[in-house]
């Protein structure tokens, strides 16, 4: 028979299994979640009427980036925007890009930063691009119609 201070280190390492189980399954439902093509849609297009370019969706991807980077001349210098964008503009077309939900605001421990990330449609999106995609900017006339309905909610 096991003495109790065996028992404790089989309950110990036993739980210690699960909870690593649990772990890994979060893992893979939170990277195998599969959105409708229509949300994906709906996300890129956003991101094509947006006045931002893959090099920052790829450092979104990697990084928090703060909205300093972003808009004005840094943003520009950095090659994260197509033009020169006021900082209300870009912090207007980010908060858009929450709403469809390729980005989410970076949180500390005093709330919400002015960083964003890529959120999981976001990177799913951006593994489902060819790498010679380009995106900021480059919407037809009909996507940018579309997005502006949708962003008014008529759509």
């Amino acid at each position: 028979m096991a003495s109790p201070k065996e028992m404790s280190s089989e309950k110990e390492s036993a739980e210690g299994d699960l909870v690593q189980s649990n772990l890994v399954q979060s893992n893979l439902v939170q990277s195998d979640i599969a959105y409708s093509d229509a949300i994906y849609r709906r996300a890129e297009r956003a991101l094509r009427c947006s006045p931002f370019t893959r090099r920052l969706v790829e450092s979104l991807r990697d990084r928090s980036v703060d909205l300093s980077e972003i808009s004005g001349q840094r943003g520009l210098d950095k090659g994260f925007t197509t033009h020169v964008v006021p900082e209300l503009a870009a912090e207007s077309a980010m908060a858009w890009l929450i709403q469809v939900g390729a980005l989410r605001h970076e949180v500390d421990g005093q709330g919400i930063t002015s960083r964003y990330r890529l959120s999981l449609i976001g990177r799913q999106l951006l593994d489902r691009l060819s790498p010679a995609d380009d995106l900021g900017g480059t919407a037809g006339l009909v996507d940018w119609v579309g997005d502006r309905l949708t962003r008014l909610g008529m759509r």
